[in-house]
């Protein structure tokens, strides 16, 4: 049986990471890499449920702020990639697609 996962995300593999209550991110609205500090309950319902809303966001030329969520993605080898976005669609989903 193979367990599906995006190939994509392998060129993010060794560039972000979490250590203690520190996350290096790929934000995917600028596609650069931002280091987040989250307090105690926020590193913990990241380890436990795969993502945690870190704060409202507005960026050049959007009408108002967003929610914004650090969550994990599955890549190769089940290692973890962690990704900053916001919820998309009318089912609000988080996608790890590049």
């Amino acid at each position: 049986m193979s367990i599906w996962y995006n190939p994509n995300l392998d060129s993010l593999l060794d560039k972000t990471y979490i250590t203690g209550h520190k996350v290096k991110v790929y934000n995917k609205a600028t596609q650069e890499f931002e280091e987040i500090k989250l307090n105690y309950i926020k590193a913990l319902k990241l380890a436990l449920k795969g993502f945690v809303e870190i704060d409202k966001r507005r960026y050049q030329g959007w009408s108002d702020s967003i929610p914004f969520y650090v969550y994990s993605c599955k890549a190769k080898d089940g290692k973890k990639v962690f990704m900053l976005d916001y919820p998309h669609g009318y089912d609000s989903t988080l996608d790890c697609k590049l």
